[in-house]
């Protein structure tokens, strides 16, 4: 790791002043001169092991009457760890008044060591001391790459290992499975070779397993640092491809599909090749041969395209192949690419999987033009149907072209009188079917047959019904049938009206019936619907007048059939008009809701349209949808004396609970309505401790100074919770519940009140008689108030009592003096540890960890489902979990891997994960649910990065894990805002990622606020990862710092702050600011606002001017010219480097106004800046 050690340079105006006599470093004796003595403080220090510090700058000050004396002081040194830091290895240089101080301890040591300095001058003394901190660093692992081979396959994967202060032979080495069903997690599965540095790790799969074997491999240095890093093996079957027929004929000049299958193994589409060859180029040349993808994984389709205008018949071979692995490897790993044909037309092609030839027939194209489906209306007499088409075939004149046509079947009632004829003998032809006259109806096929000089045969099909009109057999509205023609009736301005039309066929040869409408004045006949039954078709037919023009209207319907056959128009009669009016409700749920065992009243208005008198002969009825809840009996509406508008809802509830829909109706005397509805919620009144807590299936008890009560201040899971009762000083409210054992109880659980106060879990067993003896199982402190998760196995049998118990101290009331349960969970036997909510972003999968606890000694089966598979779907199911017969272990892992669809906006759904087990012939199950919150790409967090600004695109940025990183602005380091880690709890994460866009630098700034981390998982740690390998990392109580690296395209980069489960320390977060991304070559001038830096200067003195330059590296000469015209920067300087890419410049202004300034490197690669930097200065 490189430790950056930044100075702070400070240009400064030192003013001479009288001290008093009590002062630093002065001696009574000294009483008669002005004296100062002393050494400037020096800060604590912090290096790795093998590092150096300095040299780092001190000051000593000897000044008697304005005398420097400072040459004349004796300088000494101690440390007080001479084994991590002996004296030889501390050195100080310089004379005078400004020293430098370079400390450098033995390699291979960690500690603290006190350094001392001790300045003496005549009778003047002063000490100065700091601490030194010389911390381990971690060990490291590289050259590590994945594979990708055949299933089955050994793979020898070779990598390296180091440490700065542990020798290679000391580290420890382990690796571990998270794919047993591939890779046993033993070392049958895997296990090392090698020694010193060079390490192979080999990977020996399971027999005929196909899939991704994910291994992780840990490194230890014995002194708290540890890394791991991941590494995956892609095992592979080959495909085999099936339902491709091994001849096929195509039409010249059009391209052909063939279908077939490949089998449903996992290998990516990319990993495919698929290569092709053809006998006779000619005919199809080998470049108009392609496989596409089909709609499912396992279809494909193979194109083919002949030359034009060419026939004839050709061989096509196809095969395909699977990419060799896309990074590292040997000849031993990966797919074969060694073998090739070297003769024939796969030269140069990887040996094959499979192989399958197609013998192809391109054939000349007879185009008859296609005849539809026939509609011909019966008659008394004979008749005879005529059907032109035309003929082609570009090999052949149209008059070569020989056509018949025939009888292929007909219907029980024959309708074909006699021979079909072809007249004519161009292109255009024309076919004669004699029909059978005395109303005859029924179908027939008929095939009308075309051949060319050369034999080929094309065949055309059709079908004919000689058949009749459909009829309009009636026509409903509202319930009333209405009649062809009759007066006219009221509908109403501002609704959809839906009209029932049946239609009758006078015969069984029905299809396509179709249904017309015209509107008048409005519009022109126009087909709406069409229907395949057989002999009676019911429309819904929807109308749609014009609001607010009011008036007459005519309506027609007409049934038509495919032809000419069409019913007699249906005339419908109809007269717009507005109808009465009637209050709007709003709905009563949720706060609104109404209580059980009340009644309640509700004023509303109806108006008639014309005049308000005539409102009192309206009619209203209310009507509930679920009779159960609200029924006929318990609602009512009647008027209100004095008034014609007004009238009253009267709603009475029972003891039934739920929700219902209730419509009121308003009916005038033309039969015009109108309507309102609202939903109505029963049983607002709070629910039991039991429901209240999410366990009503257990009994509650509560007692103590004040009992436990129903509350909806503060609930972690729906509305309410349970909350202790209010308490004096020294008293205590307990809550209590029954459980049989063994099994899980989880809960989550919150105190507002002082550090003193406490809510305990409490469990005893059921005793025979007198007291049962209580065990406090866990204690949670005052705090705030916030939710914390608990879960507690039962390993003992029988009944058990479990208490919650809260406890005031003897101090004053503070905070909320108050304790709070929900989510109580208890599952007997066997039981889901609960999964707390993630956040998934679009387009990414997740592995996820849980634990079934079974106290028996069965097989158990987890399987995982989504909610919404559109959303999310499982792609890898838990393995099998088989019970362990020691009784001590009850808790069993499992993993699965659900990954998300792509989304535009954050979106929820749930996944649920179901145990089972069956013991003694009875199937016992163990159910829950977690949510999972899909994100899109986050510009907020671009922005709060400042990514992008320098013309990249500043989309792509992902964010989640149990919390999502947000921007915010009470804390940056560049221009007002930064990314900050989402909020979570112990043994959790929250990560941001994104996708590097070229080959170029990436650098950034970061800092923690946490628990520092020691190693081997313990404390909180913010980690930065290059798809997935550890570059570095953050922790602790730790400023800003800057990291930059190089990275190529396409890597994803990912920082991940990760709490361990211990304490809360600090404000538990991290936060990245001012990412950057530049390419190779590139010199960028940071600290400038909108290309101007602003700077208070005067002519002729010089100005001092820092900057922030950075690129792919630090710039070890930064050059810098500067004038008053751009294009002619006559003064020229060296930037200091003050490091961490930090330059201070100085400029001497010639005259107020405007400076330019410009920066470049020099060397064999010289680099300008992107722009000019402006000066202003001021007068």
């Amino acid at each position: 790791m490189n430790l950056r050690t930044s100075l702070l340079f400070t240009f400064s105006i030192c003013v001479i002043f009288v001290m008093s006599a009590c002062s630093k470093g002065i001696h009574s004796d000294d009483l008669a001169d002005e004296l100062e003595f002393g050494i400037s403080q020096i800060t604590d220090q912090e290096v790795y092991s093998g590092g150096e510090i300095g040299p780092t700058s001190f000051t000593l000050t000897y000044l008697r009457d304005g005398k420097d004396l400072s040459e004349r002081i004796q300088l000494e040194i101690g440390s007080s760890n001479q084994d991590l830091l002996p004296l030889s290895r501390i050195s100080v240089n310089g004379v005078g008044s400004q020293r430098t101080l370079t400390i450098r301890p033995v390699p291979g040591l960690i500690g603290f060591s006190t350094v001392s300095l001790i300045a003496t001058g005549g009778k003047q003394r002063d000490t100065q001391t700091f601490t030194v901190q010389v911390v381990n660093q971690s060990p490291e692992i590289s050259g590590l790459f994945s594979r990708r081979t055949e299933v089955g396959r050994m793979v020898e994967i070779p990598f390296r290992i180091a440490d700065a202060e542990t020798p290679v032979e000391d580290l420890v080495l382990e690796v571990r499975s998270h794919s047993p069903s591939i890779v046993a997690d033993n070392e049958t599965g895997r296990q090392f070779t090698g020694e010193g540095a060079e390490r192979r790790l080999v990977v020996t799969p399971q027999e005929d397993v196909a899939g991704v074997a994910r291994l992780e491999i840990m490194l230890a240095d014995g002194q708290g640092e540890s890394v791991s890093q991941y590494v995956e093996v892609h095992y592979y079957r080959p495909l085999t491809i099936s339902g491709l027929s091994s001849a096929a004929q195509v039409d010249r000049n059009q391209e052909s599909n063939l279908e077939f299958m490949i089998d449903q193994s996992p290998v990516s589409p990319d990993a495919i090749s698929w290569h092709f060859s053809s006998s006779n180029t000619d005919v199809i040349a080998t470049a108009q041969v392609q496989v596409r993808a089909g709609e499912n994984a396992n279809e494909r389709t193979l194109s083919l395209t002949p030359q034009p205008n060419q026939v004839g018949e050709t061989e096509i071979g196809l095969r395909y192949t699977l990419s060799p692995p896309e990074q590292g490897g040997d000849d031993e790993t990966g797919i074969p690419t060694a073998a090739y044909v070297n003769e024939g037309p796969w030269a140069g092609v990887p040996e094959p999987l499979a192989t399958v030839d197609v013998s192809v027939i391109v054939r000349s194209t007879i185009t008859p033009s296609p005849i539809p489906t026939q509609f011909v209306a019966r008659n008394v007499s004979a008749q005879v149907h005529q059907v032109a088409f035309s003929v082609g075939d570009p090999l052949a004149a149209t008059s070569e072209l020989s056509t018949e046509a025939s009888v292929v079947e007909q219907s029980q009632d024959v309708i074909i009188a006699g021979d079909l004829t072809i007249t004519g003998s161009g292109s255009a032809r024309t076919l004669h079917i004699p029909l059978l006259g005395d109303n005859a109806h029924g179908s027939a096929q008929i095939a009308l047959r075309v051949e060319n000089p050369l034999g080929i045969v094309t065949t055309e099909l059709f079908d004919l019904y000689l058949v009749s009109a459909p009829e309009i057999s009636g026509v409903h509205f509202a319930g009333a049938e209405l009649a062809s023609g009759a007066d006219a009736f009221f509908i109403a301005d501002g609704q959809n009206h839906v009209f029932s039309v049946i239609v009758d066929a006078v015969d069984e040869h029905v299809e396509n019936i179709g249904l017309e409408i015209l509107l008048a004045p409005h519009g022109t006949w126009s087909k709406t619907l069409v229907s395949t039954e057989a002999t009676r078709s019911t429309w819904q037919v929807e109308l749609h007048l014009p609001e607010g023009e009011l008036g007459a209207y005519e309506l027609s319907l007409r049934a038509v059939r495919e032809g000419p056959l069409r019913s007699e128009p249906f005339v419908l009669n109809l007269n717009l008009q507005l109808p009465p009016t009637i209050s709007q409700f709003g709905d009563l749920t949720g706060d609104d809701a109404l209580a059980r065992q009340t009644t309640i009243s509700f004023p509303f208005e109806v108006r008639h349209p014309e005049d308000a008198i005539l409102a009192a002969g309206l009619s209203v009825t209310a009507v509930s949808q679920d009779a159960s809840i609200i029924g006929p009996s318990q609602i009512s509406v009647t008027p209100v004396n004095g008034s014609t508008v007004l009238r009253q809802l009267q709603i009475s509830t029972t003891d039934v609970v739920g929700l219902t829909n209730i419509t009121l109706t308003v009916t005038d005397e033309r039969g015009l309505q109108a309507q309102t509805q609202f939903s109505l919620e029963v049983g607002a009144e709070l629910p039991s401790l039991g429901e209240a807590v999410d366990a009503p299936h257990l009994t509650w008890v509560t007692g103590g100074d004040a009992s436990w009560r129903v509350t909806d201040d503060k609930a972690v899971k729906g509305r309410y919770a349970a909350r202790s009762g209010a308490l004096d000083p020294n008293q205590s409210s307990w809550i209590k519940t029954t459980v049989n054992g063994p099994g899980r109880l989880s809960f989550q659980w919150a105190v507002g009140a002082a550090a003193t106060d406490s809510l305990a879990l409490q469990i005893a067993p059921v005793p025979d008689s007198g007291d049962p003896v209580w065990t406090t199982i866990a204690q949670l402190s005052g705090g705030q108030g916030d939710w914390t998760q608990f879960t507690y196995a039962l390993t003992s049998t029988g009944a058990h009592y479990v208490r919650w118990i809260y406890q005031r101290d003897s101090g004053a009331a503070e905070g909320l003096d108050r304790a709070w349960l929900d989510a109580v969970q208890y599952d007997e036997g066997l039981a889901i540890v609960p999964i707390s909510p993630k956040i998934l972003p679009t387009g990414t999968t997740l592995e996820i960890d849980g634990i079934v606890t079974y106290f028996g000694e069965e097989a158990m089966s987890v399987m995982v489902s989504s909610e919404d598979t559109a959303l999310i779907s499982v792609i890898q199911q838990p393995d099998p979990v088989s019970a362990d017969a020691d009784p001590a272990v009850y808790d069993y892992p499992f993993t699965f891997r659900i990954q998300s669809q792509p989304v535009s906006a954050s979106i929820e759904t749930v996944i649920t994960i179901r145990a089972t087990v069956s013991e003694g012939g009875e199937v016992v199950e163990a159910v829950h649910r977690f949510s999972v919150t899909i994100t899109p790409e986050s510009a907020e967090l671009a922005k709060a990065l400042d990514y992008g600004w320098e013309g990249y695109d500043n989309t792509g940025w992902i964010t989640g894990g149990d919390a999502a990183w947000f921007e915010q602005s009470d804390e940056s380091y560049f221009n007002g805002d930064a990314a900050q880690s989402g909020a979570i709890s112990h043994n959790q994460e929250s990560w941001m990622q994104v996708t590097i866009p070229e080959d170029g630098w990436l650098s950034f700034y970061w800092k923690t606020d946490s628990e520092r981390s020691i190693g081997s998982g313990l404390g909180d740690i913010l980690r930065l990862t290059r798809n997935g390998d550890h570059l570095s990392s953050v922790s602790g109580d730790r400023p800003w710092r800057r990291y930059h690296a190089q990275f190529q395209k396409d890597d994803i980069v990912r920082w991940t702050y990760r709490k361990d489960g211990s304490i809360h320390q600090g404000r538990d977060a991290a936060w990245v600011d001012w990412v950057v991304f530049v390419e190779e070559e590139t010199l960028l001038i940071d600290d400038v606002i909108d290309g101007v830096l602003i700077e208070d200067g005067t002519v002729g003195q010089a100005t001092m001017i820092t900057v922030h330059a950075h690129g792919y590296a630090d710039w070890p000469n930064l050059q810098y010219r500067w004038g008053l015209d751009q294009g002619s920067l006559s003064n020229q300087g060296t930037a200091v480097h003050l490091g961490d890419g930090m330059y201070a410049l100085a400029i001497i202004p010639v005259q107020m106004g405007a400076h330019y300034v410009e920066f470049f490197t020099e060397g064999p690669d010289p680099v300008a800046s992107t722009g000019m930097v402006e000066l202003r200065v001021n007068p």
